[in-house]
């Protein structure tokens, strides 16, 4: 499970990294084309907006991978290490539940019939496509969080990554 984990973080990372690199040439783009040619495209901040959700989502579940969401030390650092495995396994467990919840709702909502048949204005794409960041990052941590539950001590050599 754990090459699984570490080979979606590695695609994640370049993901993250390559959407970040559009939405930055279609905003400025968009900034040249309003203040130079005297024009904006109209869907330049619709999808300078989807391109930012789903690095929000892909960048959480990266970010998770290498144990950096705030909140992770506060506690860890303080306690001993046999107290700190078990917390760190049952926060696993936590956000196993949580992802799963978040991903079977995210789904439904993503296909369902009011979603499925609204259109973006600007792009005039499927509003599926958008709302599917939600689910399919929370796939990609709780596969991060099952691989840490049963491969890790208690995260702290995963931070070396």
């Amino acid at each position: 499970m754990k090459k699984i984990s570490d080979l979606l973080y590695r695609v994640s990372v370049w993901a993250v990294a390559l959407l970040v690199g559009m939405m930055t040439a279609v905003t400025l783009l968009d900034v040249f084309a309003r203040n130079v040619l005297g024009f904006s495209f109209p869907w330049a901040g619709e999808l300078a907006r989807f391109l930012l959700i789903w690095v929000t989502f892909l960048g959480a579940s990266a970010a998770y991978k290498r144990l950096e969401m705030p909140g992770f030390d506060l506690l860890s650092e303080k306690i001993s290490e046999k107290f700190s495995y078990i917390v760190f396994k049952l926060t696993q467990i936590a956000v196993i539940l949580f992802s799963g919840l978040i991903i079977f709702a995210g789904f439904s909502q993503s296909f369902s019939r009011t979603v499925s048949l609204q259109v973006s204005p600007g792009l005039e794409i499927p509003m599926t496509y958008p709302y599917l960041a939600i689910p399919i990052g929370m796939s990609l941590l709780l596969i991060h969080a099952i691989s840490f539950l049963f491969d890790s001590k208690n995260g702290r050599e995963e931070r070396t990554l």
